[in-house]
């Protein structure tokens, strides 16, 4: 049986940090700090980000920020925001990846999916495949 399609969009303080997103929440304007502080939290306590989930996500993107950040000079014309969308298989592999709206058909979006392609994150509790999308601002 498989789940609903889970969408898992992160928000603005997950983004690499190539990008022009602040490292901690206490760098991070008014608007942005809960989100950041989230983070944070995620990226402060390891154990957070074993299990499937939101911490697991944040965390394994932010462990590989150096390589999706070596994309940055591709950026070409505009500024994002980039979306890059992934399927993940059961173990939690990435099975494939699709760019989204500004990346789709840009060389920052190949990058990005071709480097997330890498990733692999916690296994669904549930055994299921999921999809999930991660936003790229620069």
């Amino acid at each position: 049986m498989r789940l609903p399609i889970f969408l898992l969009t992160l928000t603005f303080s997950l983004l690499v940090a190539c990008s022009s997103t602040p490292e901690r929440a206490s760098d991070a304007p008014a608007e942005e700090k809960h989100s950041a502080s989230e983070t944070d939290r995620c990226l402060d306590n390891p154990e957070l980000a074993k299990g499937f989930g939101e911490c697991n996500i944040k965390y394994t993107v932010f462990s590989s920020k150096d390589v999706l950040g070596s994309c940055h000079k591709l950026k070409g014309k505009g500024n994002g925001p980039y979306l890059v969308l992934l399927k993940l298989r059961k173990d939690g592999s990435v099975k494939s990846t699709r760019a989204g709206n500004a990346a789709a058909k840009s060389k920052l979006g190949a990058c990005l999916q071709k480097e997330m392609k890498k990733l692999k994150f916690a296994a669904h509790p549930l055994g299921q495949e999921v999809d999930i999308s991660i936003p790229y601002e620069l």
